[in-house]
């Protein structure tokens, strides 16, 4: 049986050849080092610091490395901030694709820690964790 490891490099080193990752300089510069549920990314933990207390977006990229079909069935969160954009259909294999994170800190200031994600077709939660400062108009 081969590890899930093994089958990830080998769709990473051949995915250019089968013309299944996107062409973009970007795409092929990330180095996904974090992997749950088969869905590998950059990083489940973002640190983004102090930010504005206005509407903030940021965009992840992942890449499905399992077998099964699978495809992003809902985005999930506990509060005002939400997974405002994931792709749509079944997941390829070594396919490099990006999720949008929305956050809405008006009237909010201070520290913040967040878990949101993403629910797979196959019932697997996976967990992304944003955390940050959110600072007053004055402190800009």
């Amino acid at each position: 049986m081969k590890s899930p490891t093994l089958i990830f490099f080998l769709t990473l080193i051949f995915s250019p050849l089968l013309g299944l990752s996107q062409a973009d300089s970007t795409s092929q510069s990330i180095q996904f080092r974090d992997t749950m549920h088969h869905i590998a990314t950059d990083s489940l933990l973002h640190r983004f610091g102090d930010i504005p207390p206005t509407r903030y977006k940021t965009v992840k990229p992942f890449c499905y490395v399992g077998t099964d079909s699978v495809f992003i069935k809902k985005g999930w969160t506990g509060d005002p901030h939400y997974v405002c954009r994931y792709p749509q259909g079944h997941l390829i294999p070594g396919k490099v694709y990006y999720l949008t994170f929305c956050f809405t800190h008006r009237g909010k200031r201070g520290r913040f820690d967040k878990p949101m994600g993403i629910v797979l077709s196959d019932g697997s939660r996976v967990l992304f964790r944003f955390r940050g400062n959110v600072i007053s108009e004055e402190e800009e």
